[in-house]
């Protein structure tokens, strides 16, 4: 609607009071000339008032923008460090990461030698265990149950480490 009106109005020339005036036929000239002034002094007054108010605004306006500087400033002054801070911290808790990884990782091996050890030792040792039994036996029979020897029983005595033979002594008879 407010283009339609425009379009209306779009040929006719925006005038001023004193335009007007020169169009017009005044009766009384002097009449007229005191009401042109005075129309310029109103509007000389709502100018200077207007300008004043703007004026006032803009000191009010630069006086809330200092102050809003004044606390950018003191925020950033403490958000920086805060900043710096975090960023440190975000350092150490990576740093730490990749220790615990590497801590993690040697754990891991750590324990899989201790695995195959363990498993080494035990084995070894049901090995030893199975081949002490076996020779205490060899010793209380008299004579060695390996295939290899069964076929040689008769006068057959093994040769035994020291040790087993200090064991043996100590179970005779006195």
């Amino acid at each position: 609607i407010t283009a339609i009106i425009m379009k209306k109005y779009d040929n006719i020339k925006r005038k001023t009071l004193i335009e007007r005036a020169g169009e017009t036929i005044v009766r009384d000239p002097a009449a007229q000339a005191r009401l042109q002034v005075s129309e310029l002094d109103k509007t000389a007054i709502r100018s200077e008032i207007k300008r004043k108010a703007c004026t006032d605004q803009i000191i009010k306006d630069e006086k809330e923008i200092k102050a809003i500087d004044d606390q950018i400033a003191l925020l950033k002054s403490r958000y920086d460090p805060l900043c710096q801070h975090l960023q440190e911290l975000k350092d150490q808790r990576n740093q730490l990461m990749k220790t615990l990884e590497t801590s993690s990782e040697q754990e891991k091996q750590i324990m899989t030698n201790i695995k195959g050890i363990a498993h080494e030792r035990t084995m070894s040792d049901f090995k030893l265990t199975r081949s002490f039994a076996s020779l205490e036996l060899q010793l209380q029979r008299g004579f060695a149950m390996d295939p290899s020897t069964t076929f040689h029983q008769k006068g057959y005595k093994p040769e035994l480490p020291p040790y087993y033979t200090v064991r043996l002594r100590s179970k005779l008879p006195a």
